[in-house]
């Protein structure tokens, strides 16, 4: 019955019970009709798409939230501003192949000059002799570019050939050499022998004549000083050394040369010393630093004993370098096993993967060491160690080695790698210290057991558990345990001799470490008062 509203109620009426059920039905009622509407699919308005504006929209499926919010979060597909500002910062412009080798190729006939011009960039080059405007010979070379009509080319030969050519304002220089030592000497010879161009002693005499600040006494001699000390000698000029001079000459007797280096709150000094008596006058040099302390004197070669020395040296064959050298040396360990003080080659940290490390660095023979807090590292221990892959894959990563490492207790661990099988797992190496003096540790008891004429111990020795003693115990209850790291993997069950009487009983040791009797096989069972436990037992 559908709700009937009552509308002329008066402050006295009295309010009754069918006025407030009709009350509830209504309310009731309305909720019902409210949920039948909510729930109503079919546009019981009869609403239109122009009337809300539905003709303007694509009919485009629109990705979720979490959708939008994963996508916003995949760090490998977006760009970081880190990232961003760090590749904006790197080599854009390619100088290389991507195998790195030389950019340009200027082959028989090809134009140095038009190849430059042509890039408008920095690139290296590979240059034929029989190219047009390439330098004398095969090389290697880069071309730096500043502008269009400006930029530098060098240019090095295998043979120790080293060329320059430069590009100002839009005009090409010829490729100037640049001189070797053994060019250079030979210069240096010639103009050595030029004494039109060198000074002479008339011209010396002239110019010291103009010396402002006096070197030598005013008739020209060296000076004299009454200081012993030649420490304490640190003006400007020249000294003449004799005997009375006792503390810090490298000789008896000579000229002292005396020149301040720098000025200041801690001035510096040097010393010559030309020694006047004794053959062949070698001269002796030292420094005084800015920390106020003189070095040892260092005595200086003559040109004669200088070449001598140096001829002397020439003759030495078996100190100098053969074609035979040169290839046995080309022919041996090139690749770093180190790095360049000898330290080890590859760190691992500890946020690595240990063994994940080790194969990335591709096919090589290395060293290496560890925190010990990587992953998969052998020993939770420092480590030190050597490993030595021979083939990659795909990724350049090494598929076929091994790791040896050692840690700092001394103990050493073995790791092989097989493409096929992965890691066969860290497997550490027994010593003899592993096997011999070995300490024995007695078994804790339980449930009333104890010793007999001999305590029962057990020591792990390797791969195996020694028991060793006499125990007086009840069967069928544990009578004691060892730590689950020295017991069988899998447990044990084997015979133990009864004292007493001649006889046997099961022994029974677990995974978890536990040991028991049970049974017995004995002549007279009731003489039975212990059990003999001498046993070596496998742990795999």
């Amino acid at each position: 019955m559908a709700y009937e509203e009552k509308t002329d109620w008066l402050a006295d009426d009295p309010i009754n019970e069918d006025d407030v059920n009709r009350w509830e039905k209504g309310i009731k009622d309305a909720h019902t009709d409210l949920a039948a509407h909510k729930n109503d699919m079919n546009n019981p308005h009869k609403t239109t798409k122009a009337q809300i504006g539905l003709g303007n929209v694509d009919n485009v499926q629109q990705a979720a939230k979490k959708d939008f919010d994963r996508h916003n979060q995949d760090l490998d597909r977006h760009v970081t501003k880190e990232e961003r500002q760090k590749w904006n910062n790197g080599q854009l412009s390619k100088m290389t192949k991507d195998n790195g080798s030389a950019f340009i190729d200027i082959s028989d006939g090809q134009d140095f000059h038009q190849t430059a011009a042509s890039q408008n960039k920095t690139f290296t080059f590979s240059a034929a002799a029989t190219g047009v405007n390439t330098p004398p010979k095969p090389s290697e070379g880069i071309y730096l570019y500043s502008s269009k009509n400006n930029g530098e080319a060098a240019a090095f030969s295998d043979d120790g050939g080293f060329w320059r050519k430069t590009l100002k304002n839009g005009i090409w220089t010829e490729w100037m050499p640049f001189e070797t030592a053994a060019g250079a000497q030979a210069k240096v010879n010639e103009h050595a022998d030029k004494t039109d161009l060198h000074v002479t002693k008339s011209d010396k005499d002239k110019w010291n004549a103009g010396q402002l600040f006096n070197l030598t006494d005013n008739d020209g001699n060296a000076k004299t000083v009454t200081e012993t000390n030649l420490d304490n000698i640190k003006t400007s000029g020249i000294y003449y050394i004799s005997v009375q001079h006792t503390e810090n000459k490298p000789a008896e007797y000579g000229q002292l040369i005396v020149m301040q280096r720098t000025r200041g709150a801690s001035p510096t000094f040097v010393q010559m010393f030309i020694d006047t008596v004794t053959a062949g006058n070698p001269i002796y040099v030292r420094s005084f630093s800015t920390k106020g302390v003189w070095s040892e004197w260092s005595q200086r070669e003559t040109d004669a004993g200088s070449q001598a020395k140096v001829d002397a040296h020439a003759n030495k064959k078996d100190i100098h370098v053969t074609q035979a050298d040169k290839n046995m040396w080309n022919g041996a360990q090139l690749s770093k096993i180190t790095n360049d003080n000898g330290g080890y080659l590859l760190t691992i940290g500890d946020d690595d993967n240990f063994l994940e490390k080790i194969v990335t660095n591709g096919r090589a023979f290395g060293t290496f060491y560890s925190t010990g807090k990587a992953a998969n590292s052998p020993s939770n221990a420092s480590t030190r160690g050597m490993f030595h892959f021979t083939s990659l894959d795909s990724e350049g990563k090494g598929t076929f080695g091994y790791v040896i490492a050692v840690d700092y207790k001394n103990n050493m661990f073995t790791n092989y790698l097989d493409l096929n099988l992965g890691w066969q797992g860290w497997r550490r190496l027994v010593t003899e210290l592993d096997t011999e003096n070995v300490p024995w540790i007695n078994v804790p008891y339980k449930n009333g057991a104890k010793s007999g004429d001999r305590p029962l111990q057990y020591r792990k020795v390797g791969n195996t558990l020694h028991l060793n003693g006499h125990v007086l115990t009840d069967r069928e209850v544990v009578f004691g345990s060892v730590p689950s790291s020295c017991a069988p993997a899998k447990g044990v069950v084997t015979m133990v001799a009864a004292s007493g009487t001649t006889g046997y009983s099961k022994f029974i040791i677990y995974s978890n470490g536990d040991m028991k009797l049970t049974g017995i096989m004995a002549n007279i069972e009731n003489n039975v008062n212990g059990y003999y436990i001498d046993l070596v037992l496998a742990l795999t």
